[in-house]
């Protein structure tokens, strides 16, 4: 069986599975970015804490980046929650090389949220592959901003190894605009989004 994802935009099941999410990031180590040193994401000397954030944690972007906003995240093996937060978060772009050209892996629970309070939309260059293998995931996206759009320009990729098959869940919520302008499914399983009502 390859995999299927399933699309969800429904009130109470955003809010389901944001409440367990937040839970969920409140026990993980959380880093802000600063850019301190490079465009890397890998290097701990970007952020707030060390090692920089990996799988089960939460990175934030909340300032400047020292002018560092196009995040290069080779080597980054996975991530829980990115949040693009406060009034002083700049537009960044996560993934170098323009649209495609590198990959992150979501955790199986995670989240990608732009807050209202944030100033600027935000890009993923980078695919974003939904979970480390075939096991079901429930990947949540949130633009609670109603002036500034959150942008995916790399594909939504389905790994078609390892694990257990199982539904991928995508939860999008929000006020605000998400735009989901790669592949859903570029040379990697079948993902097919399909509208629930739970």
């Amino acid at each position: 069986m390859g995999c299927e994802a399933r699309l969800v935009r429904n009130r109470m099941s955003w809010f389901a599975i944001a409440t367990f999410l937040a839970v969920s990031a409140a026990h993980a180590a959380n880093g802000v970015w600063y850019g301190t040193a490079d465009g890397l994401w890998t290097n701990s000397l970007n952020w707030s804490a060390s090692p920089y954030p990996s799988a089960g944690d939460t990175a934030v972007f909340s300032n400047a980046g020292n002018g560092r906003t196009t995040i290069d995240v080779a080597g980054l093996p996975m991530i829980k929650n990115l949040t693009f937060t406060s009034a002083d978060a700049a537009a960044y772009t996560i993934g170098a090389g323009g649209a495609r050209a590198q990959t992150i892996v979501l955790d199986r629970m995670s989240a990608i949220t732009l807050d209202a309070s944030a100033p600027n939309s935000q890009t993923f260059n980078a695919n974003l592959k939904l979970g480390p293998d075939r096991g079901a995931t429930t990947n949540a996206f949130q633009n609670d901003s109603t002036t500034c759009a959150l942008t995916v320009a790399g594909d939504l990729l389905c790994p078609t190894t390892g694990g257990t098959s199982g539904y991928k869940y995508l939860f999008v919520g929000g006020a605000g605009e998400i735009r989901f302008l790669g592949n859903w499914a570029k040379m990697l399983g079948h993902l097919t989004p399909t509208m629930m009502a739970v």
